[in-house]
């Protein structure tokens, strides 16, 4: 889904999460993929189309590969279209599914110790931290976030 419409999904599961007194979810791709293999109706997929550049469009503005929809998951439409209902019986039904903790995710991509998780407290910097936030997860790399 377009990024708003995933933001605003999210947002509404969070939401629900939080009047449920259960935390919010910050990693999604855990929870996502969870689902989608335990439920597949949880996402709609789509089967058709493609990011190729229309016809009679400036090629400049085009990227010069394209991928077509395909059935599961493909690079244009990823899961496909969520199905909110679905989503939010798994988020609320599955507890701590998908919620992964930032020591986790460090212990979980540290790959020749590259990356480290950075509590906010922390004083310390390295290449790469992932650090907490009230609602979800974010990445600072090299000072950006």
């Amino acid at each position: 889904p377009r990024a708003q419409v995933l933001a605003a999904l999210v947002t509404l599961l969070n939401d629900a999460r939080l009047a449920a007194g259960m935390s919010p979810m910050g990693f999604l791709a855990p929870f996502l993929y969870h689902v989608a293999e335990a439920e597949p109706s949880a996402f709609n997929d789509v089967v058709m189309g493609d990011n190729a550049c229309p016809a009679g469009e400036v090629a400049a503005f085009c990227c010069p590969e394209s991928f077509s929809a395909a059935v599961g998951w493909d690079p244009v439409t990823g899961l496909g279209s969520p199905n909110y209902p679905i989503l939010l019986q798994h988020a609320l039904h599955h507890g701590r599914k998908g919620v992964v903790a930032a020591s986790s995710l460090a212990r979980m991509y540290n790959v020749d110790d590259q990356l480290e998780a950075k509590q906010p407290s922390s004083s310390w910097s390295t290449k790469a931290t992932l650090s907490s936030a009230r609602i979800g997860h974010y990445w600072t790399v090299d000072g950006a976030v």
